[in-house]
């Protein structure tokens, strides 16, 4: 039953975000090509100098450091289960208002209220 209901908020967790995982994916795929660039070009047979190694090795730094970055930042937008939760808790508490509350929403309970012209 627990494995049941833990597939299940998985499974939530991936429907809701859904567009922000492929963005993930996404930024992962490029850090991969990143680096898969960054090897053959170091490759000796090239015959690069040392000066146009450094600046391949700066710019794949920067790049590293940009998705790293990325990445980061797209994570903390993922809507987590307990997150979910808290949504759900404020969205009972509307339903099982006080009685003083849902009388308000009745207008013939309330006193007449001036016309402010």
């Amino acid at each position: 039953m627990i494995n049941w209901l833990t597939r299940i908020g998985f499974w939530a967790v991936i429907v809701a975000n859904w567009r922000l995982l492929i963005k993930l994916v996404f930024i992962v795929l490029c850090y991969f090509i990143s680096e898969s660039l960054f090897s053959r070009w170091l490759d000796p047979t090239l015959d690069f100098q040392q000066n146009t190694r450094f600046t391949i090795l700066v710019m794949n730094t920067i790049v590293t450091i940009l998705l790293f970055i990325w990445f980061l930042l797209s994570i903390k937008n993922i809507l987590w289960i307990n997150k979910a939760k808290k949504a759900i808790e404020v969205d009972k508490s509307f339903k099982a208002a006080p009685e003083n509350y849902t009388a308000l929403e009745d207008v013939r309970k309330t006193p007449e209220l001036k016309k402010h012209d």
